[in-house]
Parts: structure tokens; C-alpha cells; sequence
């Protein structure tokens, strides 16, 4: 039992020390270094390759990329120069691996960057897409609206010019009546005026023929006076006196009618 205890616990040192060993992180230019000298040996070659190992199962930045192939080309030379082609040639074929693997990637990643440029690029021609379908509904809308104040416009209009017409027309014919009154007016006026004129000329006529009258009637009046006193004193001619007196007398009755 004690045995089984002390085996376990060997491997499990060794386990830890073999896991600490490939958990240090190989110095790849140190190891380029070693890889390109002119008399390497195989035995150095083989650790060589065994540290490179290391990255097989560890992701290595682009920027090592080429000196890591560069390594594997050096350690492939060195086993050549040692006359181990064999080996050389495998790890010529881990170089071809390794760089086919690298430009894999490097299209993999230069791949996902433009269907990511692609994506970003979708994703923004959707969203002006997006925006220009919106502009051109709310261009569309703001057009109705503008159509539809249009014809308001052009109803309201119409309203207010057939509106004003009517008005104009009203007053038209409200000046049209105005102005025949005026003229009735005017007209009846002017035969007021006339009838006046001849009233007045009448009136004047009458009042001289009446003064004509009243001087002829005075003249008589004397004369017949003068005839009475010629009478009284000549009664010889009485009878034409009277004949005389009828005449005045009848005269001046007429002259009494048309007054």
C-alpha cells in the first residue's frame, strides 16, 4: 500500500515538473539564433524542435509568425547539413504545415474581417435604407398634405372670389338703383322746376295784366267820373252816358270773372 502511495506520488511530481516545463514559454529568437548556426548539432536540433513543439499547442501572435517558419527552415537546414534528411525533410514538411496553417488563418481572419466589414457595412446600408424609405414617407406625406391645402386653398378660394362677385354684384346694383333714383329725382325736379318756371311766369303775367287792369279800370274809373260830371252837367246826352255806364259796368264784371 505504502508502495502504491509513494508511485502515485512520483507521478504525480513528475506529471507537475513535466506540466511547469511546457508551461514556460519557449524564447523563439534565442531559439532562431541557435538554429542558424553554421555547426549545430542533431542532438541540439532535436531540443530545438522539441521547444517548438510548444507552439502547436499555443496560439503565437502574428507578429512571431514569420520568425517561428524562418526557425523551422533553419532546423530543417541543420539536420540537411548533418546529413539527416530524413528528419529534415519532416520538419520541412512541419514548416509547409505550419505556413499553410498561418496563411489559413491569416484568410480565415482576413475573411471573418470583411464579412465583419460586409456585416457593418449591411447593417448601415439597412439603416440608410431604413432612413430613406422613412424620408420618402414622410416626403410622401408632407406631399398629401400640401395636395390636400392645395385644394382647400383653391376651394376657399373659389368660395371667397364667388363671395366677392356676389358682394360686387350687390353693390352694383344697389349703385345701379341709387342712380336711377337719382336720375327719378332728378328728372322730377326738373318738372317741379319747369312747373315752377311757368307758374312763376303765369304768376308774373297775371300780376301785370291785374296791374294793367287795375290802371285801365283806374282811367276809367276817372272817366266815367269825368262822363258823370259832364252828364250832370249836360243832361242832354244822359241816355249815351248810361249806354256808357252799362258798358263800363259789364266790362269791369268780366274783369271780375277772370280774376
Amino acid at each position: 500500500m505504502r508502495k502504491k502511495i509513494n508511485l502515485a506520488f512520483c507521478f504525480c511530481l513528475l506529471f507537475t515538473a513535466a506540466h511547469a516545463q511546457d508551461s514556460l514559454v519557449p524564447d523563439l529568437g534565442q531559439l532562431n539564433a541557435a538554429a542558424k548556426n553554421t555547426y549545430v548539432k542533431s542532438e541540439d536540433l532535436d531540443r530545438i524542435q522539441h521547444s517548438l513543439n510548444w507552439f502547436d499547442q499555443h496560439p503565437i501572435p502574428p507578429a512571431q509568425r514569420p520568425l517561428l517558419l524562418e526557425t523551422y527552415r533553419s532546423v530543417a537546414n541543420g539536420y540537411a547539413l548533418n546529413n539527416h534528411f530524413k528528419q529534415g525533410y519532416l520538419v520541412y514538411q512541419k514548416y509547409l504545415t505550419v505556413k499553410e496553417k498561418f496563411l489559413s488563418d491569416d484568410k480565415g481572419e482576413a475573411i471573418s474581417a470583411i464579412n465583419s466589414n460586409l456585416a457593418v457595412k449591411q447593417h448601415k446600408d439597412e439603416n440608410e435604407l431604413l432612413d430613406i424609405g422613412s424620408q420618402v414617407t414622410q416626403l410622401r406625406t408632407d406631399n398629401e398634405d400640401l395636395v390636400a391645402k392645395k385644394k382647400s386653398f383653391r376651394h376657399y378660394f373659389s368660395m371667397g372670389i364667388i363671395a366677392l362677385t356676389a358682394i360686387f354684384a350687390f353693390l352694383l346694383l344697389q349703385a345701379g338703383l341709387k342712380l336711377n333714383k337719382i336720375r327719378l329725382d332728378l328728372k322730377t325736379g326738373r318738372e317741379k322746376l319747369k312747373s315752377m318756371h311757368k307758374v312763376a311766369a303765369l304768376g308774373k303775367l297775371r300780376d301785370g295784366m291785374t296791374r294793367s287792369m287795375n290802371q285801365l279800370m283806374a282811367g276809367l274809373k276817372n272817366n266815367i267820373e269825368l262822363c258823370l260830371e259832364i252828364i250832370r252837367q249836360a243832361p242832354e246826352k244822359k241816355s249815351e252816358m248810361a249806354r256808357l255806364k252799362k258798358q263800363l259796368e259789364e266790362l269791369n264784371e268780366q274783369l271780375k270773372t277772370k280774376n
